[in-house]
């Protein structure tokens, strides 16, 4: 004789459901839960260099000591890194180059991302306009041949690529990569090249702070 069974929520009762087909009926909960939305704060920060919050521009020479731009774990709370976006504009850039740097860099700069269990390259060498398109799965889709992805006369008469990596289509990360509060984790970009010559190059990073209970 079968045995009539219930999955349920030991506080509250809720019990899960079966399709007429058979099927459980379930669906996925993501990190943190979205019923904890009251908890969570908008972020938006400049990726900045290491050691000086206030330096936010990224046109620097990094031929001899590589300088690091970073975006660090807060010293309380969880952050969600949701997208990150990139201005690079120069005038005359192509994909080929790096803003319009001929040919692009010769070292290239390292995209990676640190947690307590060592560093994740996302990408070991940007060196081309068109890396940072790729990383950003192409995202942006504008315009056509030497122009596409290019937003015209951003910088003065300067042009630029404004592409954006969003994490969840990506990597699969519903929520964003999550740096844990009061941790060494963050996410850095490694600047091997002199790319003081370009015409701009930030890159800001979106999502939220979970706030404590």
């Amino acid at each position: 004789m079968p045995v009539r069974t219930y999955i349920t929520d030991r506080l509250k009762d809720f019990a899960a459901c079966v399709s007429a087909a058979g099927a459980l009926l379930t669906s996925e909960q993501l990190a943190p839960p979205i019923t904890e939305s009251d908890k969570m704060i908008l972020f938006r920060q400049n990726f900045s260099q290491k050691g000086d919050p206030s330096i936010i521009d990224m046109r620097v020479d990094g031929s001899v000591t590589p300088i690091e731009f970073e975006v660090k774990a807060s010293p309380k709370n969880d952050l969600y890194i949701k997208t990150v976006d990139f201005l690079i504009s120069d005038a005359g850039a192509e994909p080929k180059d790096f803003g319009a740097i001929p040919n692009g860099l010769t070292v290239g700069i390292q995209f990676f991302y640190e947690n307590t269990d060592g560093t994740i390259t996302i990408d070991n060498a940007i060196k081309t306009n068109a890396n940072l398109i790729r990383i950003c799965n192409r995202s942006n889709s504008f315009g056509d041949g030497v122009n596409a992805f290019l937003l015209p006369n951003v910088i003065a008469t300067s042009d630029a690529y404004i592409p954006e990596l969003d994490f969840a289509g990506k990597f699969g990360m519903p929520r964003g990569l999550k740096l844990k509060g009061g941790t060494g984790q963050r996410i850095v970009f490694k600047i091997n090249d002199d790319i003081t010559s370009i015409d701009a190059f930030d890159v800001i990073a979106y999502g939220f702070e979970r706030l404590p209970d």
